[in-house]
């Protein structure tokens, strides 16, 4: 039986030549080129999906809340939630109450409404499911206390996510800008200045220069807001709340903003 001589794949072969380099590489920046676009869409998509479930938590936490109380968290007017995000401030104080007990109550998450004594109520969300941001406190707050801190609910980009509770007593709305609009003692449904949207990304809150810019492009994505910003009055009174998270760009009133009534 003769005997079987193997030979290498290699043997005889030269090595590749420089246009064929160019062609591979060519290849492959062209697949990249492709499927880079595609990867990112993909991963901004499960970013705002995730964004979406955290509302929908929050919203759950709300349902509770109201079933307690017999109405949502509400701003009071008096001012003890300091600037630029009482709204935000109070729905982290609300749902997870974070702070000591010489503040609400209770130590540790949850709180009491009357002194220390009674019912301890909530966290009404997990607060492990969600970080806790701080706003920069503002020098026309003197307060030294635990509410100079501004802790709010954030995103898992550390973007604050703005609570805007409606005026239930407004019942009739002549436009835009008395849907949400920037005065507090106007005849608004919600009041943009409830929290400041022209804020920054991330846990430490500044304000940007133009918030008259920010807040109409927020009106903008609101339901019943026409193109023309005329209102379809079907639907303008429907929410009671409204919850705003930035998205993953991290800036408000752009298109890939997340909230409780949008997709």
């Amino acid at each position: 039986m003769k005997p079987t001589y193997f030979r290498s794949r290699s043997a005889g072969r030269e090595a590749f030549t420089l246009v064929e380099m160019i062609i591979v590489v060519g290849i492959i920046v062209l697949l990249a080129a492709l499927l880079l676009p595609m990867l990112n869409k993909a991963l901004t998509q499960a970013k705002r999906t995730r964004m979406a479930a955290d509302l929908q938590v929050i919203t759950s936490g709300l349902d509770a809340y109201r079933l307690d109380f017999k109405d949502i968290p509400r701003l009071d007017g008096s001012g003890t939630i300091p600037g630029p995000l009482q709204g935000s401030a109070l729905l982290c104080w609300a749902l997870i109450a974070p702070g000591p007990e010489g503040f609400d109550g209770a130590d540790g998450f949850g709180f009491r409404p009357r002194g220390r004594q009674g019912q301890v109520y909530g966290p009404y969300v997990t607060p492990g499911n969600f970080r806790l941001g701080t706003v920069t406190t503002s020098p026309l707050v003197k307060s030294t206390s635990f509410y100079d801190a501004k802790v709010c609910i954030a995103d898992g980009a550390g973007n604050a996510i703005l609570y805007y509770a409606s005026r239930p007593a407004v019942t009739s709305i002549a436009g835009i800008d008395n849907y949400f609009g920037l005065v507090a003692n106007g005849p608004n449904r919600y009041v943009a200045d409830d929290n400041d949207p022209a804020v920054a990304g991330g846990t430490e809150i500044a304000k940007n220069p133009n918030p008259a810019a920010v807040v109409t492009s927020m009106q903008a994505l609101l339901p019943g807001v026409r193109k023309d910003f005329s209102l379809d009055q079907s639907q303008i009174l429907s929410l009671p709340y409204l919850l705003w998270d930035a998205g993953p760009d991290g800036k408000f009133g752009t298109s890939d903003d997340v909230t409780n009534f949008q997709k």
